[in-house]
């Protein structure tokens, strides 16, 4: 649309991805298919507004995970090597917020979101295999019963409510659009 029939500027394009890394997600192979297709749609610009295009990533299993990739983050630290994106944790699910400000996990640029997508498994995926395995070895080892695994599944309900709450605080004077990837439960 031209500027004669726009009242403000146009917004820059915001996508933001809530991604579902529970043991559940992990172990049915939908956090690892959804990271694979994030990065084929980011290198194939199959976003709308191509390169102003703004995405961020968060993740959620029974704790909301923001990664600063935006505003201070550089991929490559000490002599060449990768520096992971930090992981910043919203351990009250009860009351959630953003983590971080806007700026530092929506990026326009691609290639830290690429870098960021590569990273994830060994961010997220470790902690949370390790909390399912517990929680199925006290369920008596077949994952369907036990208190702690009950109360493992009610945290992952709420962490996911959690971040799309989050989000859509970080995102109340931005706009963009909200993307929830869970497994079924």
């Amino acid at each position: 649309m031209g500027p004669d029939y726009c009242v403000r500027p146009p917004q820059t394009p915001i996508y933001v991805f809530c991604l579902d890394v529970s043991p559940n997600a992990v172990e049915a192979g939908l956090t690892e298919a959804t990271l694979q297709a994030l990065k084929e749609g980011v290198r194939e610009g199959v976003l709308p507004g191509g390169e102003k295009a703004r995405v961020g990533l968060v993740t959620f299993a029974s704790k909301v995970q923001f990664y600063r990739i935006g505003a201070g983050w550089r991929e490559g630290g000490k002599d060449g090597e990768d520096e992971p994106p930090s992981v910043y944790v919203l351990g009250d699910v009860d009351d959630p917020f953003a983590a971080l400000p806007p700026d530092q996990w929506i990026v326009a640029d691609k290639i830290k979101f690429l870098a960021l997508l590569d990273h994830i498994p060994a961010l997220s995926f470790g902690a949370t295999a390790a909390a399912a395995a517990a929680a199925v070895a006290a369920a008596g080892g077949n994952g369907g019963g036990g208190v702690e695994y009950a109360q493992m599944r009610e945290r992952e309900e709420a962490a996911s409510v959690a971040a799309v709450e989050a989000v859509g605080d970080a995102l109340a004077t931005l706009g963009g659009r909200v993307f929830m990837i869970t497994a079924s439960r």
